[in-house]
């Protein structure tokens, strides 16, 4: 489907031409995947831990992630469904325990000096097994949760499992949605004043782009923000 021409002037002169115009309905999944994480860029890395009922470990990252609102202080990030349609483990930690989880989780920074522990924990392994042993990250347990931070991460949120949405139960690559209440952070002295502004050349966040590809946020610049005068109407 293509959509119609678009002739109207801008206020440079210039004119707009055809856009593409797609029924995301008539692709599939994994294309509709490859849209979004090439278009919807950069996207900030949350390094998932959870620990499962029985006690084992667990860490994966996930790029679909942002924060919800400081109140409550709320957290949220998206674990698609496996390609055979069932959670991945880190859901299965994180649900309610009158859902058979453990209800906590931690949020972990994505930094630089991490990125290639970060992306090998993305490597499903068999369930029970430890990535944070696989990958050489540190597990630390919360001290408000059961679930382990990475000691090694810039900072780390401690999260108490608010909601979860699923909107494709069984269905590959089905969207779902967790939502954590942040009762704990960790970071090291000096990360943030006491205002807690972030310095963010200490945190070397690192982003997602499409397919493979990483970025960092080591080039900054400041914006001050207009002051706009409006007529009465």
């Amino acid at each position: 489907m293509r959509c119609i021409a678009v002739e109207a002037a801008t206020g440079s002169g210039a004119r707009l031409s055809a856009s593409q115009c797609i029924d995301v309905e008539t692709l599939s999944q994994r294309i509709r995947y490859n849209l979004m994480i090439g278009a919807i860029v950069p996207r900030p890395i949350a390094v998932v831990g959870t620990i499962s009922p029985t006690g084992f470990h667990n860490l994966a990252p996930f790029s679909f992630f942002n924060g919800v609102g400081s109140e409550p202080m709320l957290l949220s990030f998206c674990p698609a469904n496996r390609v055979d349609g069932l959670p991945k483990d880190t859901l299965r930690n994180a649900l309610p325990p009158e859902e058979g989880g453990t209800g906590c989780f931690t949020v972990n920074i994505a930094g630089h000096r991490i990125l290639p522990q970060v992306v090998a924990s993305a490597d499903e392994l068999d369930f029970g097994m430890s990535e944070f042993a696989a990958v050489g990250l540190t597990p630390i347990t919360g001290t408000r949760v059961i679930a382990p931070r990475v000691r090694e991460a810039p900072i780390a949120f401690e999260c108490v499992t608010h909601a979860v949405h699923r909107f494709a139960e069984g269905k590959p690559g089905g969207a779902n949605i967790v939502i954590g209440r942040v009762v704990a952070v960790h970071y090291p002295e000096g990360l943030a004043d006491s205002r807690m502004h972030i310095d963010p050349a200490r945190l070397d966040a690192v982003g997602r782009m499409g397919a493979d590809i990483y970025c960092t946020t080591r080039d900054r610049f400041a914006l001050d923000r207009p002051s706009v005068t409006r007529e009465p109407s």
